[in-house]
């Protein structure tokens, strides 16, 4: 009876599956399938990634890419956008292809999952390719995310000493644009160069300044970065000498991130105390076991 119980449920649960799959791909008003279509045209002119460019890769990726157009999850396409453009690869992957790339994974980790599931089992049953397809689309979408906190952890070290840079060139007689040009000229590997090269080019385009830097802090997600930002367009607004903010800005992360030290160093003190516990024990044991042990066996006296 369990048995049969268990079948029927998986049955629904791939009706369920393969009917959501359908009208996730199928199930789009007209206006929004034209609105999909434009916007992989002009992601496709915008970024044209070698693996779904030519050979092999592109003839095994186009499926899934094609699947991943056709998919209706702006949600999970938005958060894939800001993912990458916080990873600083905007320029190149699109948000459709990383779906497509976690759907490919989805598949080779269910192959993948069958196999060894044959292997061990003998039978063939549906939980080898789920947990398979689930692991590969786990470190698929897991792995953008990872690259792009990486790089907002570089750019949140780098913060204080680019404002204290683009402070002493102001302090020097240069302008805001011309100390930030020159910095970035230093080091143009630095993730947070590439983000201020980034804001000027905006700016050469004819974006106002004010424009251009709040595109900066919605690109990278660091409230440290926000809330500098937001002060300095305070600071323009207010007619604030720039180069103070900025020194104060600097001054102001250098101590957050002093706080955050010591908060640390206080937590450490706390974890090490249950392992150091253990170590105690454990040699107190080893040095007792002896005499345990014939206490044990009545032979201690």
């Amino acid at each position: 009876m369990t048995g049969v119980i268990i079948e029927i449920l998986i049955s629904l649960f791939a009706f369920a599956g393969v009917a959501g799959l359908v009208l996730a791909l199928f199930h789009q008003p007209e206006a929004a399938r034209r609105a999909t279509q434009a916007e992989a045209s002009l992601e496709f002119a915008a970024v044209q990634n070698e693996l779904f460019r030519d050979g092999m890769t592109a003839v095994l990726l186009w499926p899934f890419l094609v699947l991943a157009h056709r998919l209706n999850a702006p949600r999970l396409k938005q958060k894939l956008r800001r993912d990458l453009i916080a990873a600083g690869r905007q320029y190149e992957y699109t948000p459709s292809q990383w779906l497509a790339l976690m759907l490919a994974a989805a598949a080779a980790g269910a192959v993948f999952g069958e196999i060894v599931g044959f292997t061990y089992v003998q039978s063939v049953n549906l939980t080898g390719p789920l947990v398979g397809g689930l692991l590969g689309w786990s470190i698929a979408r897991l792995r953008i995310g990872g690259q792009a906190r990486r790089r907002a952890r570089l750019i949140e070290r780098r913060l204080p000493y680019t404002l204290d840079l683009v402070s002493l060139s102001m302090g020097a007689g240069a302008t805001f644009v011309e100390a930030v040009d020159t910095i970035t000229r230093d080091d143009p590997n630095d993730p947070f160069n590439e983000e201020l090269r980034a804001m000027m080019a905006e700016i050469e385009l004819g974006k106002p300044r004010r424009e251009a830097m709040l595109n900066l802090a919605g690109r990278v997600p660091l409230e440290t970065l926000r809330s500098i930002v937001t002060a300095i367009v305070q600071a323009e607004a207010l007619g604030t000498p720039l180069a103070e903010v900025l020194r104060i800005q600097a001054n102001l992360l250098r101590l957050q991130r002093t706080h955050r030290a010591e908060k640390l160093a206080g937590e450490a003190a706390v974890k090490l105390l249950i392992p150091s516990v253990l170590i105690f024990v454990a040699v107190v044991i080893t040095v007792f076991s002896p005499y345990i042990v014939r206490f044990v066996r009545g032979e201690l006296y």
